[in-house]
């Protein structure tokens, strides 16, 4: 937003437009992503956006830098709107399965929460200082979005033998253990 009415002078309805033009696109696309991660799993559609994320760092910023309104809400439509739900559909439910019931509570919180925190919460503020420190270019953000997907598609590789790891070692609670050995102790008695 700062970028596209501060740097490249875009009115500033034309980017607050694009991202509600967005909004709504959005809005429709994550329910969709994430019945498709129901059908495919979570992981592929998790590892299929943050692949389209990073194939569309450098074309997001080459749109927004034409300085057509069109080519504004091309980037903010296709980067927000169409990249961004696979992404943003999955991570509540894939990070739930990848944790073991016993606990799960404490490694979601402490995975997605703090994660996003670190690299969310200072993502605007990394994302400004590169465009200070490089002089108005874009391409230094571009690079680090590259990085932050390579970051989370390192991740997202060991996430399944992580979920396989859980479910193995999970232990079952103590109610259904002994309502398992009551019915056994039955047979027996047969």
């Amino acid at each position: 937003m700062s970028y596209a009415t501060g740097v490249l002078g875009y009115p500033q309805s034309a980017p607050l437009n694009a991202v509600m033009s967005d909004a709504g696109l959005s809005t429709v696309l994550i329910p969709v992503m994430g019945a498709l991660s129901d059908r495919v799993g979570r992981c592929t559609v998790y590892f299929t956006g943050t692949v389209l994320i990073a194939l569309f760092a450098f074309p997001f910023f080459m749109l927004v830098n034409l300085e057509q309104t069109w080519a504004l809400f091309a980037a903010v439509i296709i980067g927000l709107g169409v990249v961004w739900p696979p992404v943003t559909a999955t991570p509540g439910t894939m990070c739930s399965e990848i944790f073991s019931a016993e606990v799960r509570y404490t490694g979601v919180t402490l995975g997605y929460q703090i994660g996003a925190a670190l690299a969310g919460g200072t993502a605007p503020l990394i994302a400004t200082f590169l465009l200070a420190e490089f002089n108005g270019s874009w391409q230094p953000i571009s690079v680090y979005l590259l990085l932050t997907a390579a970051i989370s598609l390192t991740a997202i590789l060991f996430a399944p033998a992580i979920a396989r790891r859980e479910a193995a070692t999970e232990v079952t609670p103590v109610a259904a253990q002994n309502s398992v050995e009551t019915s056994n102790s039955a047979e027996v008695d047969r």
